[in-house]
Formats: C-alpha cells, structure tokens, sequence
C-alpha cells in the first residue's frame, strides 16, 4: 500500500514537472515571438517614419521654391510698374504673383488694343498699368459679384487707372453651347467690341459648375483677333486641362502652351 502510494506521488510529481516544462518552452516560445513582432514592429516603424520624413522634407523643398518664385515675381512686378498704393493680396483666391508676371509680360509683348479679362481683382489693376505705361489699349473686366466689381472699381479709381480699364458687373446667366446648358457672364448689356487681342479667364469659380470657365472663348470666339492669345488660369486643375482640350478640338485653335506656374496656366494661340 505504501508503495502504491509513493508510486502515485511520483507519477504525480513527474507530471507536474512535465507540464511546467511544456508551459516553460511555450513561454519561451511565445517571448521570442513577442520579441520578433516588436522587432518587426519597429522596423515597420522606422520605415514608414522615414518615408513620411523624406516625403515632409520633399514638400517643404517644394513650398520653400514655390514661395521663393512668388517673391522673385513680387519683386518684378513692384520694379516694373511701380503702384502708386498698396496692391490687394495675390493669396488665396486671388491671381498668384507668378501669373501676374506672365500678364506683365505678355502685356509687353504683345501689346494688346483691347484686353477682356473674366474676373476682377488685383490681376485688373496688373493689366490696367501695362496698359497705362504703353500708352495704349483698354481692358474689361467681367464680374459676377457686385460688391467685389464695386472694390475693383474703386481700387482702379485709387491707382489712376480709370481711363484704361472698366469693370462691368455681369451676373452669371443660363447661356446655351452646342444645345448644352451652361452659367456664364451675361453679356446682354456689355458692349465688348470686336478684335479682342488678349483675354484672360480666371473666372466663374470652379465650383460654379463642371468645367466652370468653358463658355468663355466658344463665347467670345468671334470677336477674338486672328492673333488674339487666351491665357486660362488654374491649370494645374483637370478640369481646365479638359476645358483647353475641348477648345483645342471645337474652335481649331493652333497651340497651347502648359505654364508651370504656382497653380499652372494655358497659353492658347489663335
């Protein structure tokens, strides 16, 4: 009986040591694998801070130059017309400085009798100088909201500007292209003559509707010059890159340029 007693004890004993064994090697194995997760984790880790890090500094590379070519074109656009008074911001909605030195200088080269620009804000008193230091040329300016025409106005009013540039309020309307319905500025009490020699659009809004700035050459087409040139802004957008496309393909227009600027432009020949 003592016997059977002390076999049992040590059966029981060994099974004991087993198990803690079994459970000892399932720790161990269940830390190892702890550790290679944790390893793997932090590699993980370490990768995609790195990624993050280089894409962090490739983007601040890129609005350190972006900020840079705006200062640079501040710089020009002050040297060359000299504004009488402070000129409104070139941030946000506004025309950027880089554009407004491509105005500046296709301005000057091209010397335009008549501009139409589709839009108003600091852009009209770029152009309205250009036109008062070549002695030549006249702009209009279509704007769908009342009170910014009224601010236009007066600001040309304040830089002397008013004998060569006009802001005309013009709503946007229901006009219809090709049996398409589109919203664009109304042109029933605008008298825009004929041979425009440069016009820009940098207006309705985006939001305004698909492919919002569209009706503008179908538009104005047939009082465009035979060299007229049509700068587009915001080209950076799809939905202008498809807008120059279609006009391309409809009116047989002969070139279009892609200008990297800070939110991309459209140079279209004629």
């Amino acid at each position: 009986m003592k016997n059977k007693f002390m076999f049992e004890v040590i059966l029981i004993s060994t099974s004991l040591i087993i198990i803690n064994l079994i459970l000892m090697v399932n720790l161990i194995k269940a830390q190892k694998k702890l550790i290679t997760q944790q390893d793997d984790f932090q590699a993980e880790v370490k990768k995609s801070f790195q990624a993050s890090n280089q894409l962090f500094n490739a983007e601040l590379k890129r609005v350190n130059e972006v900020s840079v070519a705006q200062i640079e074109s501040l710089f020009s656009i002050f040297s060359i017309l000299k504004p009488q008074f402070p000129l409104p911001t070139t941030r946000g909605w506004a025309a950027s400085p880089d554009l407004l030195k491509e105005i500046i200088s296709l301005t000057h080269r091209q010397k335009p009798q008549l501009v139409v620009e589709a839009s108003s804000g600091v852009s009209t008193l770029i152009i309205a100088y250009c036109l008062q230091r070549l002695g030549t040329g006249k702009l209009i300016s279509l704007e769908h909201e009342e009170k910014f025409a009224q601010v236009t106005q007066n600001n040309l009013s304040l830089h002397g500007l008013d004998d060569v540039a006009i802001v005309i309020y013009a709503p946007l309307v229901e006009v219809e292209i090709n049996g398409a319905k589109w919203l664009w500025y109304d042109l029933t009490k605008v008298e825009i003559p004929e041979a425009i020699d440069l016009l820009i659009v940098d207006g309705p809004p985006g939001t305004t509707q698909k492919l919002a700035r569209y009706p503008a050459v179908p538009m104005l087409h047939k009082k465009l010059s035979k060299d007229a040139m049509v700068l587009l802004d915001d080209g950076a957008r799809s939905d202008e890159a498809k807008i120059v496309e279609q006009w391309m393909e409809e009116l047989k227009m002969s070139h279009a340029e892609y200008l990297p600027l800070e939110k991309g432009a459209y140079l279209i020949q004629m």
